[in-house]
């Protein structure tokens, strides 16, 4: 019998699952799991690394381009047949509600890359110069790039789904990239041009540039001798915050295009840290590429439903009762869900590769939510718990505490 009136969320990564041979009986395996588990829903992954995971007529399906180790059949797996046609069909049985998780900034891997945004200039986040580019981080300041991912969006609401997860700040992308310094990205010209309209300055303008080979502070890497930093000299001073929200105006603009389509009974939810969002975004946050969200205002003119938080929340790291809820209540206040990720809950130290949790652990980390004045939570992800040798004495956990 359930003892806790809280919401559960499943991350289902189907590249993930193809990966690891799914097939239709062992999908509708993990649907009756879910029911019974009190899961009322699920963000069900739909693109990766610049390629689809259903069956697109825009974008090409997945097809083992990056020749790693299970490309293959993670490739044979998602032409097997449509998972994102099943998931709908079985969401209605099951009533699980399916929302696509579709990452706005993850179009690149090495060997992989959305070939519709790399062929347009300016279509990734650039720096300053204009010589580097953050590939896999679409700009959609870009009008083609907007209207094209778009129509991405149209699709996939045309298969009945109950709403869309819109993923920025998790990005498999930026792992692969070799710059890592500090507002080192973001300065396309749409972007540049809106800002000097804004504020008079010109974010692109420098005299020249210099670098120096250095091997400090977020360059260092112990077998790395150096890395080159790069300075533009002559460039103005701007308001870094300015900035910040001018990019994510990008996202929410988005958001509220895809309301259009969707309609207002849709449930539209934005994933992002809340290192992103103010009052706890800072603006001189020492990384390549950040931008900044407002989980309260959007909620409030009516284009999320839902705020998904997505620090890594581990075991020994959950604080979001005294780090987020008294900092973000005006989400709540304005009816949206704060819902927190809880990553890699079932592999503690994350990936498929890593040391499978044990039950005890898995009941500890649940019994740490249970205990919260967090309200709804997201578990990541499926293919992890699918994995683990324990499976079904997990499943009795969450039958116990949150199934019907």
């Amino acid at each position: 019998m359930a003892i806790a009136k809280k919401r559960l969320v499943m991350d289902l990564d189907y590249f993930d699952l193809a990966w690891n041979g799914i097939t239709r009986d062992k999908l509708e395996k993990l649907f009756d799991n879910c029911a019974r588990g009190g899961f009322g829903a699920m963000f069900w992954s739909v693109m990766s690394m610049g390629y689809a995971e259903y069956h697109s007529k825009i974008i090409p399906v997945y097809g083992g381009q990056d020749r790693r180790i299970g490309s293959k059949r993670c490739a044979e797996g998602l032409r097997a047949f449509d998972g994102l046609a099943a998931g709908v069909e079985l969401g209605k049985k099951y009533g699980i509600k399916i929302i696509p998780y579709y990452r706005m900034f993850d179009d690149y891997w090495p060997g992989c890359i959305d070939a519709f945004v790399d062929k347009i200039p300016g279509g990734w986040w650039e720096s300053r110069c204009g010589n580097f580019q953050l590939r896999g981080w679409p700009c959609y300041h870009v009008p083609e790039i907007f209207d094209y991912k778009l129509r991405l969006l149209r699709e996939i609401a045309g298969y009945g789904v109950d709403g869309i997860l819109f993923g920025c700040t998790r990005s498999h992308s930026l792992y692969v990239q070799p710059y890592r310094q500090p507002h080192f990205f973001g300065y396309n010209q749409p972007v540049a041009d809106e800002f000097k309209k804004r504020y008079g300055i010109d974010i692109r303008k420098f005299d020249y540039m210099d670098n120096r080979a250095t091997s400090e502070g977020h360059f260092a890497a112990k077998d790395i001798m150096f890395c080159h930093e790069y300075e533009y000299v002559g460039a103005e001073k701007f308001d870094l915050k300015a900035w910040h929200d001018l990019k994510g105006e990008s996202v929410r603009d988005f958001m509220r295009e895809v309301r259009k389509i969707m309609g207002p009974k849709a449930h539209l939810a934005l994933e992002a840290s809340h290192w992103a969002c103010p009052p706890k975004a800072d603006p001189e946050d020492p990384i390549c590429a950040k931008m900044f969200f407002y989980p309260a205002e959007w909620a409030q003119e009516g284009t999320i439903n839902e705020w998904v938080l997505s620090q890594n929340w581990r075991g020994s790291n959950f604080a979001f009762d005294s780090e987020v809820l008294p900092a973000f209540q005006p989400v709540r206040d304005a009816g949206c869900e704060i819902n927190v990720w809880l990553n890699d809950i079932f592999s503690p130290t994350g990936g498929d590769t890593s040391t499978p949790a044990t039950p005890k652990a898995v009941e500890e980390y649940l019994n740490i939510f249970l205990e919260s004045g967090q309200t709804s939570a997201t578990i990541h992800e499926a293919d992890f718990l699918i994995q683990n040798p324990k499976a079904d004495e997990m499943w009795k956990f969450f039958r116990r505490w949150f199934g019907k």
